[in-house]
């Protein structure tokens, strides 16, 4: 049991990860969660290893039969627009049906991944009590001509996350975006409703990621087909609806978390949120579905550093809701290398959120980090998780005098596991 906290300090709900990770495999990155942050974890994601390492950027390959509807992609950029006609938008569509829909693969990589997280278990590497996390972005992000399979380099790696905004925003062309939205929920659809019918519920989480969608929301990033005439309150009914329909096809029992994210593409966010007024505002509406949201994580960007109270204030006037719910809240707060930073965001979010227990994470997945960064950032992410007590007891060699024997659980200690070397797949 650890010590009861100071009224300064936070009660640490220990680390959360968002998904990605720069490992070459789905074993590795268990491996290396589970040694790097042991007792930390209550879910476990699979590092969206293989063709899935640049978020949805592999959906554009599952647009194969119709080449034509894809479009050229840069990071942080708006899609190129062409002009079609109608005719073609159709013949397009039913080439896509004619397959018998899209095979998003989401279903496939994550039933694989759990035989390897059920084996770790067995094996004790993974402890009993923790779940296995999968991404799911909305089905709107999806964008680009892009990362075709055949263009991608020999050692591409691989991540796992759903989303239709995160598809059919960025890599679909303006004109065929209507016709093909229903098509590619049913596919999203379809693939969540295989992974819950494979994977036990109680050993399962799924995480909504909802990146692009922040974008949409802000009206900031990328113009949705949905937007084409109306004002913001009709784009944003129109994201509560779309995230309501994918809530609803998760089973009451199958714990829910969500991801709200303003992109990692070349570690920059597609845009610079100065409050977290939009988070909350989707959360607010997200939290009347019946479906329990168990844990959320949003970023704290560099950006906001030198106006902390002004960036996170939305989270002041929910935090009694938040709080109410029993929702589990993890601030991105840690950055690599930057102790004082870190220390000076998880100060600003107990001032900010009076009373909360909360946890810690980083702004965003690692899909795009160094890896030799990672042991640096795990270092961070356990020494932090008490507001930094730990740290200062760790350095000095003295226990903190907050620090009672309890808290001993949680401080960072060998790992059964051994460290493995595993080839690219």
């Amino acid at each position: 049991m650890t010590s009861s906290p100071s009224s300064q300090e936070p009660t640490s709900l220990g680390v959360h990860l968002v998904g990605s990770a720069p490992f070459p495999s789905t074993s590795t990155a268990f491996r290396e969660h589970a040694l790097g942050l042991p007792s930390r974890l209550k879910r476990i994601p699979d590092g969206e290893t293989g063709e899935r390492h640049y978020f949805t950027a592999f959906q554009a390959g599952k647009f194969s039969a119709a080449p034509e509807v894809l479009v050229d992609f840069t990071d942080n950029q708006d899609s190129q627009r062409k002009d079609f006609t109608v005719e073609e938008v159709k013949a397009a569509a039913e080439k896509l049906e004619a397959k018998g829909g899209i095979e998003t693969g989401y279903d496939v990589a994550a039933n694989e991944s759990y035989s390897v997280f059920r084996k770790l278990k067995e094996e004790g590497v993974i402890p009993k009590d923790v779940k296995f996390q999968v991404g799911i972005p909305s089905y709107v992000l999806p964008r680009c001509d892009c990362f075709l399979p055949q263009a991608q380099p020999n050692n591409a790696r691989f991540v796992i996350r759903r989303r239709v905004a995160s598809t059919i925003g960025p890599m679909i062309n303006h004109a065929f975006q209507p016709a093909l939205e229903p098509l590619y929920e049913a596919s999203l659809f379809r693939a969540l409703q295989n992974i819950q019918a494979a994977i036990p519920h109680d050993q399962l989480s799924i995480q909504l990621d909802l990146a692009v969608d922040m974008g949409f929301w802000e009206g900031q990033y990328l113009t949705p087909w949905f937007a084409q005439g109306e004002g913001a309150n009709a784009v944003r009914e129109y994201i509560v609806a779309y995230v309501g329909r994918m809530m609803a096809r998760i089973e009451e029992d199958v714990e829910l978390g969500v991801h709200f994210c303003y992109g990692d593409m070349a570690h920059k966010h597609f845009y610079e949120p100065p409050t977290t007024l939009a988070i909350t505002s989707l959360l607010t509406h997200m939290l009347v579905f019946p479906h329990r949201i168990s844990y959320i994580h949003f970023p704290i960007p560099v950006s906001a550093q030198t106006s902390l109270p002004t960036f996170l204030a939305p989270l002041t006037d929910i935090t009694p809701t938040l709080m109410e719910k029993g929702l589990e809240v993890y601030p991105g707060v840690v950055q690599f290398d930057d102790e004082k930073g870190t220390r000076e965001r998880i100060a600003a979010v107990t001032r900010a959120c009076p009373g909360l227990n909360f946890g810690v994470a980083t702004e965003c997945g690692w899909g795009r980090t160094p890896e030799e960064q990672i042991g640096g950032i795990m270092e961070l992410l356990t020494l932090l998780e008490f507001g930094g007590r730990i740290l200062r007891a760790r350095r000095s060699g003295k226990r903190d005098s907050g620090e009672k024997e309890g808290n001993e659980v949680m401080r960072s200690k060998p790992c059964d596991v051994k460290r493995e070397t595993e080839p690219e797949p």
